[in-house]
């Protein structure tokens, strides 16, 4: 337990010009940042390649325009996951128990790509 004083000036503390370069190394913009409208635009950043996931295989379903075009229609909470290919015919055979037991314990969102036999 701290006195009202000390939380005030622990809470000052952390308004230093540390924090602010270290807000500017992560690309955090601030309530300052704002109000001083040295902001450059995020729009451009929002559809940069940072966003783009990062596929532990190369896909042999979805060609990187797709994948490029999918990416933006997936909810947010799934940026920054990468995409791990869990079960693949290719890899696994074809067997739905597999596809179950492989996807077991995920704890990760989830997206479920599908080739039918006429390539649609």
């Amino acid at each position: 337990v701290v006195s009202v004083a000390e939380y005030h000036r622990r809470i000052d503390a952390l308004n230093t010009e540390e924090l602010r370069t270290l807000c500017r190394r992560l690309q955090i913009t601030t309530r300052e940042d704002i109000n001083s409208k040295q902001v450059t635009p995020v729009k451009a950043d929002l559809e940069s390649e940072s966003f783009r996931p990062n596929l532990s295989d190369p896909s042999e379903l979805l060609l990187p325009d797709q994948i490029e075009k999918l990416t933006k229609h997936l909810p947010p909470r799934t940026i920054g996951y990468p995409w791990t290919l869990v079960y693949g015919t290719g890899k696994h055979g074809t067997s739905l128990k597999t596809l179950y037991r492989t996807m077991t314990g995920l704890d990760t969102p989830v997206l479920m790509v599908i080739k039918d036999s006429d390539g649609q």
